[in-house]
């Protein structure tokens, strides 16, 4: 088999340029012509591409040099590396409101909306980012008279972000939860609470980001500590 590299104006990769981060798989890539090597990426930019082979030897080689399937393959890997761990996404979230509604009975009056969360990516990498798929939770806190504590349910949903250029941002709204806020009249209290008023709040929003390969890339949460008490 022969190597191409030794064809190619090679830059031996001196310790210089500092700790050598996590490499790829070891595979077969090749060049224009058909010849081939066995390495593992190491880095790569949009125009250079940094592998290693199995002997420890590593080398700076031109993108363009590879073959187009490895090239797109490169272009994969680079996006991942880009996004793994979250480093290359920035996360929002903010509460809307779908529909509202308000109603009295007697001492009561009551109001209800349809609320959930506007998550916002923002791509901080120099190349778009696409199909990303998401996997989120929130949590309602609910207090009603038949409860003397407070309970938090969690509502659970799935969607997509086709694709974010690179430096812009796109939006995703999660599923709406009905909340619901009831008031007593002046005089009256809630016996389990003493309080005139009772309501729902939302308390935290967790977000799972996935690859459309299915790979792990980042998870986000506001407040953070929701990836402690309830992990991905």
């Amino acid at each position: 088999m022969k190597h191409w590299i030794r064809f190619l104006p090679i830059f031996l990769w001196l310790a210089v340029f500092g700790p050598v981060p996590a490499v790829g798989e070891y595979r077969e890539f090749e060049d224009s012509e058909g010849r081939s090597i066995r390495a593992a990426l190491v880095r790569a930019s949009m125009e250079e591409v940094w592998i290693r082979r199995e002997d420890g030897q590593s080398y700076r080689v031109p993108l363009e040099r590879f073959s187009s399937e490895d090239q797109d393959y490169i272009n994969r890997w680079r996006q991942l590396e880009q996004f793994r761990g979250g480093r290359g996404l920035e996360f929002n979230a903010r509460r809307y409101v779908e529909e509202r509604e308000r109603a009295s009975h007697g001492v009561v009056t009551s109001r209800g909306e349809e609320t959930g969360y506007r998550i916002t990516l923002r791509n901080r990498t120099d190349q778009p980012a696409r199909n990303l798929r998401l996997s989120y939770r929130f949590y309602v806190e609910r207090q009603s008279a038949a409860d003397a504590r407070p309970r938090t349910d969690r509502y659970n949903g799935e969607g997509t972000i086709p694709f974010i250029e690179a430096g812009g941002e796109e939006a995703f709204e999660t599923s709406t939860a009905t909340l619901v806020e009831t008031r007593l009249a002046s005089g009256w209290r809630y016996s389990n609470t003493n309080q005139r008023r009772h309501a729902d709040r939302l308390r935290g929003v967790s977000v799972l980001v996935k690859t459309e390969d299915g790979v792990e890339i980042a998870s986000f949460a506001n407040p953070a500590s929701l990836l402690e008490t309830d992990p991905w």
